[in-house]
């Protein structure tokens, strides 16, 4: 995203608000202003439209489109919230995408790619939760690997090392076969 002003001020304690203000690093007190993005380490980001890669912020407000913003405790519910990692308490949106190590993702529309997350709920299109214990069902819940309790569902499939898959259709690709005598 590109605009026709882009200000970089790195390291700058009281920045004030303008357009375009980008890679403002380790700044605390940026104010609210248009695509206000890559703001590392700041602590008080205000809200504003666009706000998106800011990283290691606890107190980031909602806003349109607040994406990518990495270790950020108190993200709230909005549209297209994704790629927060490490994000405790995610609440649930549109599209909420690949939020690794999250514990209590709730439900969404297309919530995919959710790895090492033990509490997922079930959504439509749920898929690629790796080391997840407790998926719940969905249609097309494929590629959860290492999942023990996966239930059933249509589609499901490449789920690797999962010992108690249900049964669904088109359930393929089961990779650790129980154990077999060889015959005599």
């Amino acid at each position: 995203m590109y605009h026709e002003s882009d200000t970089t001020e790195p390291q700058h304690p009281i920045l004030q608000q303008r357009p375009d203000t980008i890679q403002s690093s380790q700044n605390p007190t940026l104010q609210p202003g248009p695509d206000t993005m890559q703001s590392s380490q700041n602590p008080t980001l205000q809200p504003g439209p666009d706000t998106m890669q800011s990283s290691q912020n606890p107190t980031l407000q909602p806003g349109p489109d607040t994406m990518q913003s990495s270790q950020n405790p108190t993200l709230q519910q909005e549209s297209d919230t994704m790629q927060s990692s490490q994000n405790p308490t995610l609440q649930p949106g549109p599209d909420t995408t690949e939020s690794s190590q999250t514990p209590t993702l709730q439900p969404g529309p297309d919530t995919m790619q959710s790895s090492q997350n033990p509490t997922l709920q079930p959504g439509p299109d749920t898929m690629q939760s790796s080391q997840n214990p407790t998926l719940q069902p969905g249609p097309d819940t494929m590629q959860s690997s290492q999942n023990p309790t996966l239930q059933p569902g249509p589609d499901t499939m490449h789920s690797s090392q999962n010992p108690t898959l249900q049964p669904g259709p088109d359930t393929m690709q089961f990779v650790t076969k129980p154990y077999t005598p060889a015959r005599a």
